[in-house]
């Protein structure tokens, strides 16, 4: 199989079905792909199973629920295609979603897409207008764009990998683990190749993380802030990307602001904790 493509699942039956239809109806053909449900207590592995019979090179893996993190990297390691995909699993693929990644790859090690968003509860669906233009990239320059935060999102669902990016790569279990592997593959390549045709539908419902955040997963967003900073001073390369860092350093700002006022008011606490809490545990993200 030339691409492997992983499929995390956690209690996913309102969408899965819909989701895994759109990788069956691929234009490309040589690819495989890899259910890993996380211990899901609704019929998501049922949906899986009926797939996998009539699809010779899909596989489902059941396994206990760890979180997604550690779906992922059981993907990876039992996967065998010379390139990755990953997709989650409430949202769809465009027909020639495999097809267009693969091709642009060739002269690259990681191919990107354009996506459009569909939020729940809503009857409208949006291009992500400021994308990044077309092209063949520069590791440097996509890394900046990258963590700006603005062009490019750290998500793993729109790109495709080749294999050898993921060798001896940093997996942490938590929240936001795609900033913290997608700043490591992109460090490992050498050219990005990417379109801005729109093949990728994400679907942002009210449990997504990015959709809603509490205090611990606030705080696994800092943890992959601060990871970013680490990582290139440890090659000695912070300085090619600081002002790009700084940037992406104000929104975390009004981030943790918003999220620590909001859950003040929702938990009707006195306004004066929310003041001491921002001083005492965020002081420095502020600084």
């Amino acid at each position: 199989m030339e691409i492997s493509v992983i499929i995390p699942v956690y209690n996913r039956e309102r969408f899965l079905q819909k989701c895994l239809k759109s990788l069956e109806n691929q234009s490309f053909k040589k690819f495989e792909v890899l259910i890993v449900d996380d211990g899901s207590s609704d019929r998501s592995c049922e949906i899986a199973d009926e797939f996998c019979v009539r699809n010779r090179n899909w596989k489902i893996f059941k396994l206990e629920h760890k979180g997604v993190s550690h779906a992922r990297l059981f993907g990876i390691n039992n996967s065998s295609g010379k390139y990755l995909s990953f997709v989650d699993s409430d949202d769809v693929v465009e027909p020639d979603f495999l097809k267009i990644l693969y091709e642009n790859i060739r002269n690259s090690q990681i191919s990107i897409c354009n996506y459009v968003t569909e939020i729940s509860g809503f009857n409208f669906r949006f291009k992500n207008l400021f994308f990044h233009k077309p092209g063949v990239f520069s590791r440097n320059q996509v890394i900046k764009s990258l963590i700006s935060d603005i062009s490019l999102k750290s998500f793993l669902w729109n790109k495709l990998f080749e294999r050898k990016l993921f060798e001896n790569i940093y997996v942490p279990q938590m929240c936001f683990e795609d900033k913290i592997m997608c700043i490591q593959l992109f460090a490992n390549s050498e050219n990005i190749s990417i379109t801005d045709k729109v093949l990728y539908n994400y679907y942002k419902n009210k449990s997504s993380l990015t959709w809603e955040m509490d205090e611990k997963v606030l705080d696994d967003y800092i943890t992959s802030f601060r990871f970013i900073k680490k990582f290139f001073c440890s090659r000695n390369e912070y300085k090619l990307f600081r002002f790009r860092y700084l940037i992406f350093s104000i929104h975390i700002f009004f981030v943790c602001i918003r999220v620590l006022f909001f859950d003040c008011l929702m938990k009707k606490r006195d306004i004066r904790k929310f003041f001491r809490k921002i001083v005492e545990k965020y002081k420095k993200i502020i600084f």
